[in-house]
C-alpha cells in the first residue's frame, strides 16, 4: 500500500484505522488527503449492527463515539481537504473533492 501513496496516478481509499499507524500517517504527508468525516449517528445507521465488524461489538454507538473521537485528532493531522458525508450525496462529495482539488494551495 505505501508504493500506491507514493504515486500520484491514484486514489487510494483507506479505512478509519489506516491513520493509527505512524508509518501511514508519514507516507500521507503532503498528499491531498480528503477527511470524508462522518458524524455518530450517521456512522451507526451506516454500520448497522454488522456482526462482520469486531470493534463494532456491543453497543453499536458508544463503540463508534469512542473510535471518532480517539481518531479525530491523527485525522485532523493528515487531512488536506475536509467534508462532511452525513448530509451530502456521493455525486455531491465527489463534485466537492474535484473542487477543492483544483484550488489553489492556501
Amino acid at each position: 500500500m505505501l508504493e500506491l501513496l507514493a504515486s500520484d496516478e491514484c486514489v487510494v481509499s483507506l479505512g478509519g484505522g489506516s491513520v493509527l499507524s505512524p508509518t501511514i500517517r508519514s507516507a500521507l504527508k503532503g498528499l491531498p488527503v480528503v477527511w470524508l468525516e462522518v458524524g455518530v449517528p450517521t456512522a451507526t445507521r451506516r454500520a448497522g449492527l454488522n456482526q462482520l465488524r469486531p470493534l463494532l461489538l456491543g453497543d453499536v454507538r458508544a463503540r463508534m463515539e469512542t473510535l471518532l473521537d480517539e481518531r479525530r485528532h491523527l485525522y485532523e493531522e493528515v487531512a488536506a481537504i475536509r467534508l462532511s458525508t452525513d448530509r451530502a450525496a456521493a455525486h455531491e462529495l465527489a463534485d466537492q473533492i474535484v473542487a477543492a482539488l483544483k484550488e489553489p494551495e492556501q
